[in-house]
């Protein structure tokens, strides 16, 4: 990855810091960073009004949740009778348009080019417009990891009572059957490596090991 890129990481962390990406900010609008003019676009599908910076002339995007190079982001809005998966495909849309020759993206490391991101991201969320329970888990996955990055370890009795008293896990699966649809993405979760068991205490994988899951 050329240095330009490492530069363009480093004002990415100082916007995400200082709350540049705000509700202020509306697509439309120009934002003067640095020595350099930045484009606000719209960005909805993981939140309805995330936005997304572009810088035209160096053709850097900051995509926050809208494209990654691998995976997609939780679509919240379908837990809550919004629109997740129409915004999502709109911004990747709009990504196409814009052609970035670098993407800064929410997680990950910044990468070259976007069709192989764009056929990844708009291959998965096809699928889970055709399968939604398969975002419903996914997304439930990854809640749970997030919380395990955080505190990177706990008692599996910890984890599904933490999860089964979160709103947002509420709005995911309302149902009485929460706990024991947590305890099935517990095991899923420890049977692909993502999480190692001994014995009622989960924790992260070891020095060195990279946690995955889908």
């Amino acid at each position: 990855m050329p240095s330009l890129s490492r530069t363009f990481t480093r004002l990415s962390l100082v916007v995400l810091e200082r709350g540049w990406l705000s509700s202020n900010n509306v697509p439309g609008m120009t934002l003067r960073l640095g020595p350099a003019d930045w484009h606000v676009h719209s960005a909805p599908g993981h939140d309805p009004v995330a936005i997304m910076l572009f810088q035209p002339e160096e053709r850097v995007l900051i995509s926050g949740d809208a494209l990654w190079q691998h995976g997609v982001a939780i679509l919240f809005p379908e837990f809550s009778g919004g629109e997740g998966f129409e915004g999502a495909h709109r911004a990747l849309g709009t990504i196409e348009r814009l052609a970035p020759r670098i993407v800064i993206p929410g997680h990950g490391a910044p990468f070259v080019g976007t069709e192989g991101a764009l056929l990844q991201s708009r291959a998965r969320l096809q699928t889970y417009e055709r399968h939604p329970e398969k975002h419903r888990d996914y997304s439930g996955r990854a809640l749970l990891m997030f919380h395990m990055l955080e505190h990177r370890g706990t008692t599996r009795a910890q984890l599904v009572a933490w999860a089964s008293s979160t709103r947002v896990f509420q709005h995911i699966l309302p149902s009485p059957g929460r706990t024991n649809w947590i305890e099935q993405l517990v095991d899923r979760l420890v049977s692909t490596g993502a999480l190692q068991q001994a014995g009622e205490r989960l924790y992260m994988p070891g020095k060195g090991k990279r946690a995955r899951f889908k």
